[in-house]
């Protein structure tokens, strides 16, 4: 059953990271296909609770009866039946599977909603977060460090003193001084 928790998790987290990666592409312009993702979680917001996770626990439990048949099948199992499946012996596989089922409905529907009433937010924060990206670093070199001298408040350094002559100054300039 812990085995079912981290696949739920991981595919949640996987879920998560391709819906950011299409809002941020959307947000971005460079990707043309991305418009279908609010509207489609804007569907399956409307869907109703108790719907969606009847569409959820009956596609879990036919893929669930398929392919533990096709298992019976393929191993040569000798009483291939829904009794090997849903038996006595084997009662608690449906009921986690629904219980996962009612989960992963419950949890899609919360996050497509939870989009759809915050899509505004949500592009305003992608766009911020693009712009922080794209922010220009910081120059760690003296050629910055002079120029900001320069344009600090106080007065500008005499002429000789930038090292941009290209000559050294006169000597009676060094006696004034």
């Amino acid at each position: 059953m812990l085995y079912f928790a981290y696949l739920l998790f991981g595919a949640l987290v996987a879920a998560a990271l391709l819906i950011a990666r299409g809002v941020l592409e959307g947000v971005s312009d460079r990707f043309a296909d991305a418009d279908w993702l609010v509207p489609a979680l804007h569907d399956v917001g409307r869907i109703g609770p108790s719907r969606l996770i009847a569409l959820t626990v009956g596609l879990q439990l036919a893929f669930l009866t398929a392919g533990e048949l096709t298992e019976q099948a393929l191993s040569s199992h000798d009483g291939v039946s829904l009794a090997a499946i849903f038996g006595v012996g084997h009662l608690t596989a449906p009921l986690v599977h629904a219980l996962i089922g009612a989960l992963a409905a419950w949890l899609l529907l919360a996050f497509a909603r939870a989009v759809c009433a915050h899509v505004a937010d949500l592009a305003r924060l992608a766009l911020a977060v693009i712009a922080w990206i794209r922010r220009p670093l910081p120059v760690r070199c003296a050629p910055a460090l002079r120029r900001l001298a320069l344009r600090s408040e106080s007065p500008a350094p005499p002429l000789l003193a930038r090292h941009s002559a290209s000559r050294p100054p006169p000597a009676a300039t060094a006696l004034v001084a």
